[in-house]
């Protein structure tokens, strides 16, 4: 993450002590990491820019609260460090469509919480059924046929009929998940039981989601689901591109951003 945190706190000590707290110490271990032992995958670095940033772009006041507490109940820098990366494998990871296995459930640095589960812990998960092909349908038909970001025509709609030529790019459409859910099938395992209650606790506590929206078929439900291109797809699916919303925006309006400007350079201006 090669941002640099704010420097100035953005939350005010007064009315946001909690969170000024947590961003502080998210500063002071960004301005020490060349001294800070590494501990975890991630860097000393990266780990301090990663709990800063959730702090920032935490989509709703009370799960960017409930994060700061966790931030300020680290004991240490490697407590610290261990967070950061349990919500790398956890939360974000459940963002990416390859995937790898699925990572050891770990303690929490700090003390109990959503990944201390025991199985009265754990929502009733629901094995996902093979329906990816019909919410790719109706998200074609609700998209028009089309990529939502590049506007090109899909090319088997066009082949069947199911959408006029209007000279258009064509190109071979994917369904693609916004929460790319890989852990409501083959929950047999514990490791995959207890790994997937700690998403889902996650999710509830840092998002405020209600679970029920993702859970089994759910999972499938046109919310979730884009219509892209196959080159939009992998990238949107590696955290390459995104969609984000900025201060001020109307409502369900998103910006498109790339880690390289190259990715869109070819996306229509206000296709976002």
């Amino acid at each position: 993450m090669p941002t640099p945190l704010p420097r100035l706190n953005p939350f005010e000590s007064t009315h946001l002590p909690l969170s000024h707290r947590a961003y502080h110490r998210c500063l002071d271990l960004e301005d020490r990491h060349t001294s800070v032992k590494m501990s975890g995958k991630l860097t000393v670095l990266i780990c301090a820019r990663f709990l800063g940033f959730m702090l920032v772009e935490a989509p709703v006041d009370a799960g960017r609260e409930d994060f700061a507490s966790e931030v300020v109940r680290c004991t240490d820098d490697e407590a610290l460090q261990a967070l950061a990366n349990l919500y790398k494998n956890h939360l974000i990871r459940c963002f990416l469509h390859n995937k790898g296995r699925t990572p050891i459930p770990t303690l929490h640095p700090s003390g109990p919480s959503s990944d201390a589960t025991t199985d009265e812990d754990i929502p009733p998960l629901r094995a996902t059924p093979t329906n990816h092909s019909e919410a790719k349908q109706q998200a074609l038909i609700r998209d028009r046929h089309r990529c939502i970001l590049t506007g090109r025509i899909d090319s088997a709609s066009l082949e069947a009929g199911h959408v006029v030529d209007d000279a258009s790019d064509l190109t071979v459409t994917r369904a693609s998940h916004i929460f790319n859910w890989p852990t409501n099938g083959g929950l047999e395992a514990d490791n995959k039981r207890h790994y997937a209650a700690s998403v889902l606790a996650m999710l509830s506590r840092f998002g405020k989601v209600d679970i029920n929206e993702l859970n089994g078929a759910s999972i499938h439900r046109l919310q979730n689901v884009l219509t892209l291109d196959s080159n939009m797809h992998e990238w949107f699916g590696q955290l390459d591109i995104w969609l984000e919303r900025r201060p001020g925006d109307p409502v369900d309006y998103y910006r498109l951003g790339a880690t390289i400007p190259n990715f869109i350079r070819r996306v229509p201006a206000g296709s976002s």
